[in-house]
Parts: structure tokens; C-alpha cells; sequence
């Protein structure tokens, strides 16, 4: 889920040769982006993690991890129930991403 304001990049400029590097951006299943949140790879962002409003994520983010600040780092764990709301009455199970349906 991805909130209003987000930047993904896959890439920029060595500081000292401004040569361009690029390379695959991954995010996992079931993370939550905040909003404003500015992710500059490349890098992975977990399965299931969350990247707090406003954070700047420079480094792969570990699955289930919570992340804030500029540069982003841990600040928490995610501990995920057997089944998550996703749309209206839907829900899935976190760890396989299988839907569940209705409460």
C-alpha cells in the first residue's frame, strides 16, 4: 500500500565521479508505504514491512521491519496477525498472501 507523495528511484550518481549506477528496486508483499516516503536505490524493502511517512530509505529494509527517519532505519518489528484486512470485507494471510474472504 503506498500512500500519496512517494518517490522511487532505482538509481544516481557516484559522489566523486558522478558516474550513473542504476539497479532493481524491490518491494515486498504486503508493505506499507507513508506518505512522502522517498526510497533511492537499489534495493529491497521486505516482505510485509512499513516505512514511516517522510523516511528516506538508502539500504535494503529487512521483511517485517519498521523503518523511520532520514536515512531510514529500524526503529520496530511488525508482528502480523493470522489474517489481514485488505478490501471491504476481504482479507489475506500475511505470511503466504493467500485470500481469506470475509470475516
Amino acid at each position: 500500500m503506498f500512500a500519496a507523495d512517494v518517490t522511487l528511484t532505482n538509481g544516481g550518481h557516484d559522489t566523486s565521479t558522478f558516474e550513473p549506477f542504476s539497479g532493481p528496486l524491490t518491494i515486498g508483499h504486503g508493505c506499507w508505504i507513508g506518505t512522502g516516503a522517498r526510497i533511492v536505490g537499489p534495493l529491497t524493502v521486505g516482505d510485509n514491512a512499513i516505512v514511516a511517512a517522510g523516511a528516506v530509505v538508502v539500504r535494503d529494509v529487512p521483511a517485517g521491519s519498521i523503518v523511520a527517519g532520514i536515512p531510514a532505519r529500524v526503529i520496530g518489528q511488525r508482528s502480523l496477525p493470522d489474517k489481514v484486512w485488505h478490501l471491504g470485507n476481504v482479507y489475506f494471510n500475511p505470511q503466504t498472501f493467500e485470500i481469506i474472504g470475509g470475516r
